[in-house]
């Protein structure tokens, strides 16, 4: 964008010891099977979250898998004041009734505190449909030990290693998505093992232990120019 100016990349950093791996809360999701893989979004309901590619997803899923098998999260609500560029709750819920899938979605509130949320899904997936600058739900996922499904692009794309600590998919691609989730509903032994490597990732790359040494080195190197 500057061509000439020196620059370099210092990535945002999340609370490691707040998000952390622990045993899902059964509570959080009242009627949802114990039993079933929990897929969940989380984020704010902006249009360009992805909210309504993942409800697709979730109606392609629903016809392969029984509501014991995988249940289908979003976690979130219209948290700001500009009403045109975010879904309410009722045209999320609408959507999902058009789609035949209203029973087999749940919808929790925007948390204040989502640590516990994070925790008590087994698969989180990040959907948004532009490309994201950061994506703080992807790390905040592995952070938590969970497996996390990336639409790859933009900065998202660089947070993880495909197949080593969370799994890609094509952005805006309603089957592509379907498909990934599919391969970790299928697989607890890829779940498990994106969670463990997702985990070692959140805390080597995105602790905050790391980020005033980074920015100082940064400084450091500009200084004089």
């Amino acid at each position: 964008a500057i061509p000439g100016v020196p620059s370099e990349v210092v990535y945002n950093a999340i609370d490691i010891a707040a998000f952390h791996p622990g045993p899902r809360d059964d509570e959080l999701f009242v009627g949802v099977p114990g039993d079933a893989v929990r897929v969940g979004l989380i984020g704010t309901y902006a249009r360009w979250k992805g909210h309504e590619l993942f409800l697709r997803a979730a109606a392609r899923l629903a016809s392969r898998y029984g509501p014991s098998e995988a249940a289908f999260v979003i976690v979130g609500g219209p948290i700001y004041a500009t009403s045109g560029s975010q879904y309410s709750d009722e045209e999320l819920r609408a959507v999902a009734r058009s789609l035949g899938v209203a029973e087999r979605i749940t919808f929790v509130p925007f948390q204040e505190s989502p640590e516990r949320t994070f925790r008590s899904l087994d698969v989180i997936v990040h959907a948004s449909t532009r490309p994201e600058p950061f994506g703080r739900v992807i790390v905040e996922g592995m952070a938590s030990g969970r497996a996390v499904v990336v639409s790859a692009e933009g900065g998202a794309a660089e947070l993880f290693e495909e197949g080593v600590d969370a799994l890609g998919f094509v952005p805006r691609d309603v089957d592509s998505l379907a498909d990934t989730v599919a391969r970790l509903v299928d697989d607890p032994e890829l779940r498990r093992r994106l969670g463990e490597r997702g985990r070692e990732t959140a805390v080597g790359r995105f602790g905050r232990a790391r980020l005033g040494p980074e920015l100082l080195r940064a400084y450091a190197r500009f200084e004089g120019r």
